[in-house]
């Protein structure tokens, strides 16, 4: 199926949108962020689905789906509040750019540059990097309920005008943040960008009040997702929903898996540190930070040994022992699921 405006494209600067039944197709993002700036300039600042997508793709989706370019054109902004009455996907190439996915619920796929996830209904953020012809997919499912708010960055904004002091992000954040590698990474949602969020799907501002209202939140999200990325543990230990107990308990959590990355507690030793039955203690570190603990676990270890890969002064072995792996071969399992390509691929000559 060959894309072009009349056919079923949602509103979101990836963008192609292909029913499960039929063929792959793609669409520059960089056309689509340059169509949401002619919509700008004819007066049409917030574009809604139905401008986009035409009517034979409507049943597809109930609800809101919402592109805007930011008053300042730096940067493009989506939002969707949308149930998904049948199976569809989109995918797009994403060349030199950020894309900050913040989810507050919703159940689909994503594939988002060497990381696949399955989002069910977790509230979280993915964080990817995309380099030349870099590609984003999503699989939305048939009765599920999305809202996010996805923002697509150009390199530098962040460090430019969010005042990101990269010497400060950890080497993962940073190598992502400054287009490096093409990677995505997890994070949790803060209270405040929780609320920010639901604020923006519930607003009832139109025309250029709307437009305003939007520009301003997207700004509000980039402050705190800023904030958030210096320090992420600890900005969710300060600005969560728990009661002080759990988020005394969760914090104790962090710290005993960072402290311990080659060998941390098993799930039964944590939870009676933190005095939580094993069952709470799991369903409260996912709820409330996006993550499973044992998805964390990896994520960390995953990060660390990346790290260790590239600075090229151990072996892979010595890598696997030093992430908590006994043999080179499970680690290299693990690694190349995670990373889509084997330890060897990112093994420094140095």
């Amino acid at each position: 199926m060959k894309s072009h405006w009349s056919k079923p494209i949602l509103s979101d600067p990836e963008l192609t949108t292909i029913p499960f039944a039929e063929t792959d197709a793609s669409f520059e993002s960089q056309d689509f962020i340059q169509y949401l700036k002619m919509q700008r300039l004819r007066g049409n600042k917030i574009v809604v689905a139905e401008e986009v997508i035409g009517e034979e793709a409507t049943p597809w989706l109930d609800g809101q789906f919402l592109s805007w370019i930011h008053k300042s054109e730096e940067y493009a902004a989506g939002l969707r509040d949308i149930q998904v009455n049948q199976d569809f996907t989109v995918s797009a190439h994403m060349s030199n750019r950020l894309s900050i996915e913040l989810v507050l619920d919703g159940n689909f796929d994503v594939y988002l540059g060497d990381h696949t996830s399955s989002n069910q209904d977790q509230s979280r953020i993915y964080l990817s990097s995309y380099l030349d012809n870099g590609r984003q997919t999503r699989l939305y499912k048939k009765s599920a309920k999305i809202r996010s708010v996805g923002l697509w960055l150009p390199a530098g904004l962040l460090t430019n005008q969010f005042a990101v002091d990269t010497e400060k992000l950890s080497p993962t954040i940073r190598s992502i943040i400054m287009l490096e590698r093409e990677s995505t990474t997890i994070l949790p949602l803060s209270t405040h960008m929780r609320q920010a969020l639901e604020d923006m799907m519930s607003h009832k501002y139109q025309g250029s009040l709307g437009d305003e209202y939007m520009s301003a939140k997207t700004t509000e999200l980039l402050c705190y997702f800023s904030e958030l990325i210096t320090s992420p543990e600890e900005i969710f230990e300060l600005d969560n929903n728990l009661p002080r107990h759990k988020a005394q308990a969760m914090s104790t959590v962090l710290q005993c898996i960072n402290n311990n990355l080659a060998s941390p507690p098993g799930m039964d030793d944590l939870a009676k540190i933190i005095g939580l039955s094993r069952s709470v203690m799991a369903n409260t570190f996912k709820s409330s930070y996006g993550l499973s603990i044992t998805e964390y676990l990896l994520q960390k270890r995953m990060d660390a040994a990346h790290e260790l890969l590239k600075l090229g002064k151990i072996s892979i072995l010595e890598v696997a022992i030093a992430v908590g792996y006994e043999d080179q071969s499970s680690f290299g399992r693990a690694y190349k699921k995670y990373h889509n390509h084997p330890p060897s691929g990112d093994k420094s000559k140095c």
